[in-house]
C-alpha cells in the first residue's frame, strides 16, 4: 500500500518551511530535522516490520511539530499544517497507519 496523498502533501508542505529542515537553532538542538523524523516514521509505516501500533505512529507524526520551541520561525505554520492533517485523519490515512488497503 502506498503513502496516502494527504501524507505526501503534509510532508511537502513541511519541507517548504526552512525550520522543519534544520537540525540546529539557537533554541532547539536536534540530531535530525523534523522533516527527517517525519520521513523516517513514514518509511517505517511502509515496512512489514511494525513495532509500533497505529496509534503510536499517528501520535508520533501528529506531535512532531509540537516538540519545537514556539518562538522559532515557522513553527506555528507547521503546527497549523499538522493540525489539518492529523486533527481528524481520513479513513485512508487510518487504514494506511494500520497497514490496510
Amino acid at each position: 500500500m502506498g503513502t496516502p496523498d494527504e501524507i505526501r502533501s503534509w510532508l511537502h508542505k513541511l519541507s517548504k518551511i526552512p525550520t522543519m529542515r534544520k537540525t540546529d537553532s539557537r533554541l532547539d538542538r536536534r540530531k535530525k530535522s523534523v522533516l527527517d523524523e517525519a520521513l523516517e516514521i513514514v518509511r517505517h509505516i511502509g515496512t512489514a516490520e511494525r513495532d509500533w501500533s497505529a496509534g503510536q505512529m499517528e501520535s508520533k507524526l501528529a506531535h512532531l511539530t509540537n516538540n519545537i520551541h514556539e518562538s522559532i520561525d515557522g513553527v506555528y505554520e507547521a503546527r497549523r499544517i499538522s493540525g489539518q492533517t492529523w486533527g481528524s485523519p481520513s479513513p485512508a490515512v487510518r487504514a494506511w497507519l494500520r497497514g490496510r488497503k
